[in-house]
């Protein structure tokens, strides 16, 4: 019996590149995770707005129901009255049939929305439907403005970290190839014809790979081009990267001031909208005014939903491309 040790004296940095590659990878893969988390953020900014929009749109239509509802009952009691012909009644009612057509589909739509957000994020029960960043996009501070810096990018830094955990892998391949020093040592007893004698042995042994069918020569051709890869991989980034931004940055202020628009012009709209239904009250517009002002408004209200709907997942996108992450308020921060 014998307690035998050993110990490896020289591996030409062989050890050392593999733990250095190994913690390059550690924190590749902590990067890596960041920016999975981006994207993860980004599809749940679209689940949520997704679903906001829906209602809104639900929400509008019924309103639209309600209004032409109100302008049928005018309709009659102008007829009884004589006032109005029967056709003009019956493009209202059909204006009404119409537009309950519409809330059936937008009801549809809702739901449907709400399963995926249920599914993707949990209970929607308690989301309000209110733009959750609107005052930060209406605010004064400016998102595109930002400096794009892209070493606040989780993906390029993962990209760097895998550039250096390829090189050390090359020169941990490399030394594969060079000799390599062994110490190895025993105490015990070998002999078994003397029980009770116990010796010490040392043994420094030399390594020197001469013929091992090409292995070697072929794992550092195959890392060189690992190596080779991972600096395309990490130019591409930085290739893509800036033009991103850039392109986000203009997407973004655009988005942002076709919201504000649209919330403009649909405020216009509805104005307008009830100084005719007034005047159609009062026998001063016809049936055909105020169905085409209906429809303005109606187009006017869905036209800012989907604007603002834009400017939120704008906003995400942009926030990203900058590296950062949003918080509940809807600031953008690292």
């Amino acid at each position: 019996a014998a307690l035998v040790a050993s110990a490896n004296l020289f591996r030409s940095g062989a050890d050392h590149a593999g733990v250095r590659a190994a913690r390059r990878d550690v924190s590749a893969s902590e990067e890596t995770f960041l920016s999975q988390k981006q994207k993860a953020e980004e599809t749940a900014v679209e689940t949520i707005m997704d679903y906001i929009s829906s209602r809104r749109r639900r929400e509008i239509t019924e309103k639209i129901v309600a209004l032409r509802m109100d302008s049928l009952r005018v309709a009659k009691e102008r007829f009884t009255k004589g006032i109005l012909p029967q056709q003009e009644v019956d493009k209202v009612s059909i204006d009404l049939e119409n537009s309950r057509a519409r809330l059936t589909d937008a009801e549809t739509d809702e739901a449907a929305a709400r399963a995926t957000m249920t599914a993707a994020l949990g209970s929607a029960s308690e989301l309000s439907i209110e733009w959750p960043w609107r005052d930060v996009l209406t605010s004064g501070e400016k998102l595109e403005e930002q400096t794009f810096s892209i070493q606040k990018l989780p993906r390029y830094r993962a990209s760097l970290f895998d550039v250096e955990a390829e090189d050390y892998r090359r020169h941990q391949a490399r030394a594969g190839l060079l000799p390599s020093v062994d110490l190895s040592a025993s105490y015990g007893n070998e002999n078994l014809s003397q029980p009770d004698r116990r010796d010490w042995s040392a043994s420094v042994t030399l390594s020197i790979p001469l013929f091992e069918k090409f292995q070697g020569w072929s794992a550092t051709s195959v890392q060189r081009v690992a190596y080779e890869t991972a600096l395309l991989r990490r130019e591409a980034v930085v290739r893509s990267a800036q033009a991103e931004a850039e392109s986000l940055k203009r997407s973004f202020r655009a988005a942002r001031e076709s919201a504000l628009t649209r919330e403009r012009t649909a405020k216009v709209s509805e104005r307008l909208y009830n100084d005719n239904q007034q005047r159609f009250r009062l026998g001063r517009a016809s049936v055909n005014d105020l169905a085409i002002d209906q429809d303005r408004l109606l187009q006017s209200q869905l036209l800012e939903i989907e604007g603002w709907s834009k400017a939120h997942a704008s906003l995400a996108r942009l926030c990203h491309a900058l590296g950062g992450f949003l918080s509940p308020r809807g600031t953008c921060s690292p």
